[in-house]
């Protein structure tokens, strides 16, 4: 009796063990498709790696975990795929390289969506704390990179995800609607740009540069992210984001207003210099006085500025009224010798007579 209770104790361990080496399954949604994830290893380092991302996304903070956790996940599909090289091509075959392939893009994707998130709340505290456009522009640079990066890895995706079954559940994102979100992101991220670098051109005095940026490039990003925007409202009801982006547009929009102005502004001044700095052989015909403060010498208006007079004025004619003495030359006129006019008989008749 000992003896068969100790065979049947030994069956139950034995099963108990098997079924601890049965291989563990693991579904995986992904851009609307579904995996099964299969095998003790490599199921448990997706789980502890999704784990690790969740955590990550909360308060980022053990990133290099949550990377090297996604390492060796991507270490086993890498070995997996080796092996399967290895055989001879058949159906199953073909859709475990297929599977494996998809993991491995979805592999891709959780290491970089991560790193977007945590750049995204580096620049929203640098805006906070009111960093210099400089230093916010290059955040925003690497934002977009990484942004494009995401964009890559969903097209390699939709390819991919095109070999496999649909899934009907509607708990993992589809494709474009990934894209849709990340193009929206990449959207609001360049019109952050242009309105930073816009900032610096007005620093820098380029008033009509800033103009430029704003007009042609920031204020047209803007609308496309808001049109974007709308479409994923529809399907997440989230209003945040559109808020975020309306008061960038009205910063959008002071910003061209006081460009507009500052570059009106500067270009009155830039004339005045311009007029005051150009040499004389540019302005013959333009005749200036100089004040006297900078210069000894003074160069009168000809003709002098009309000035206007009173109605009916006092005119004094100086020499009309005696107030000139005018010099004696009677000594340098010429002598004449004067004649008796009756010396003779003839002019006496002539005088008589009255001619």
């Amino acid at each position: 009796m000992h003896h068969l209770f100790e065979v049947k104790l030994s069956r139950v361990i034995t099963s108990m063990s098997t079924l601890r080496k049965r291989v563990e399954s693991l579904d995986v949604l992904w851009v609307g498709r579904k995996v099964t994830v299969q095998g003790n290893e490599l199921s448990r380092s997706v789980k502890a790696a999704q784990k690790l991302t969740n955590n990550f996304l909360r308060n980022f903070t053990n990133k290099n975990q949550m990377l090297t956790k996604w390492n060796e996940v991507s270490e086993i599909l890498t070995k997996e795929d080796n092996i399967l090289s290895k055989m001879i091509g058949g159906s199953r075959v073909e859709s475990s390289k297929n599977e494996i392939s998809f993991l491995m893009n979805y592999v891709d994707y959780m290491k970089q969506y991560p790193l977007v998130e945590e750049c995204n709340d580096i620049f929203e505290k640098a805006v906070e704390e009111n960093y210099s456009p400089d230093d916010l522009n290059f955040i925003l640079m690497k934002l977009i990179a990484k942004c494009e990066e995401l964009l890559k890895i969903l097209a390699l995706a939709e390819v991919k995800a095109k070999v496999l079954n649909e899934v009907k559940d509607g708990s993992s994102k589809s494709c474009q609607t990934l894209k849709d979100e990340i193009e929206a992101t990449k959207l609001w991220y360049r019109a952050n740009r242009c309105f930073h670098i816009s900032q610096i051109y007005l620093e820098k005095k380029k008033y009509y540069e800033a103009l430029c940026l704003l007009e042609m490039h920031a204020y047209s990003f803007c609308h496309d992210c808001l049109d974007k925007n709308l479409i994923v409202d529809k399907k997440s009801d989230s209003n945040e984001r559109r808020a975020r982006i309306e008061s960038l547009l009205n910063k959008i929009e002071g910003g061209m207003i006081r460009a507009e102005a500052k570059a009106l502004l500067g270009e009155e001044s830039n004339k005045k210099n311009f007029e005051a700095e150009r040499p004389l052989v540019d302005k013959l015909n333009t005749f200036e006085a100089i004040e006297r403060e900078k210069s000894d010498i003074t160069v009168e208006i000809i003709p002098p500025n009309l000035v206007p007079i009173d109605a009916k004025p006092i005119l004094l004619d100086g020499a009309f009224n005696h107030f000139m003495d005018y010099p004696n030359i009677s000594d340098k006129c010429p002598k004449t010798e004067t004649k008796d006019k009756f010396e003779t008989l003839p002019s006496l008749v002539r005088w008589a007579l009255g001619k």
